[in-house]
């Protein structure tokens, strides 16, 4: 039946993308990596940060990428599958044999993509394993201040990881909104730093999306007291204009008065 050839066809093209797909992923970011690991790791202290951070905001792209395609390539086989169970509905009996032919296509492809994960991991594994390396250089080099830089580094952007996506599209219309409005502000010399770590490590595109994200952010965690302060400087503002009102209302008689006079 022609209906189950282009279904069984269409499982065989998605089967060789995702192949593709995977494997150029796979490929890239094994090559990205191994460049790293060739650089030399006897140089500085400013150099070997640069590099540490590079590498880690490489494996957080690489993440997200992973992410993006695993959850795509499931999503397609399961629709498969619920398209191929309404297909069974329309036809006899006697395609059963090649429905189950089917359904075994299905079930190597999810395995074919539980394969890929697990390349996927290892490679990750790998990126860790270069960090910590790069981190193992750095406090031999500089026992004093490299426990400090890993403690910023580490909880900026691992506690950041999984939250990835919320991150990026929350920053996206939020910088959308604050892009209306431009504001020069003087932050402390250590907030500027964490800003920079933040955005050297890829998880904001610049220091104005990265301010903007964190003061809508404060805004939204003080919306309760801001609300009160708002009332507040409300009143103020009403009382400000009945004494303005008042005080208009004096000088009006005033120079009445010494018109009459």
């Amino acid at each position: 039946m022609s209906s189950l050839d282009d279904f069984k066809k269409k499982i065989e093209e998605f089967r060789k993308e995702m192949k593709d797909r995977c494997e150029n992923v796979l490929k890239r970011y094994e090559k990205s990596l191994e460049g790293f690991k060739k650089a030399d790791l006897n140089v500085s202290k400013d150099k070997l940060i640069d590099l540490y951070l590079d590498v880690k905001r490489l494996r957080i792209n690489f993440r997200h990428e992973l992410q993006n395609l695993y959850t795509d390539f499931r999503e397609t086989i399961h629709n498969f599958r619920r398209s191929l169970r309404e297909l069974v509905h329309t036809l006899p009996k006697e395609y059963a044999e090649r429905v189950y032919e089917i359904k075994s296509m299905l079930a190597e492809a999810a395995d074919d993509l539980e394969v890929y994960l697990h390349l996927f991991r290892d490679l990750e594994a790998s990126f860790k394993e270069f960090e910590s390396r790069i981190k193992g250089f750095l406090i031999t080099e500089t026992p004093p201040l490299a426990p400090s830089v890993f403690v910023k580094i580490d909880t900026l952007t691992e506690a950041l990881e999984d939250a990835l996506k919320e991150v990026f599209s929350s920053t996206e219309k939020i910088v959308s909104k604050a892009t209306e409005v431009v504001s020069s502000i003087r932050i402390p010399e250590s907030d500027a730093k964490l800003i920079k770590l933040l955005v050297d490590a890829g998880i904001f595109r610049s220091r104005n999306e990265a301010l903007a994200y964190f003061a809508h952010k404060g805004i939204e965690a003080s919306k309760d007291w801001l609300n009160r302060v708002q009332e507040r400087l409300h009143k103020i503002r009403e009382l400000q204009e009945e004494a303005r009102k008042e005080l208009e209302e004096i000088f009006k008689e005033d120079l009445d008065q010494k018109k009459n006079e």
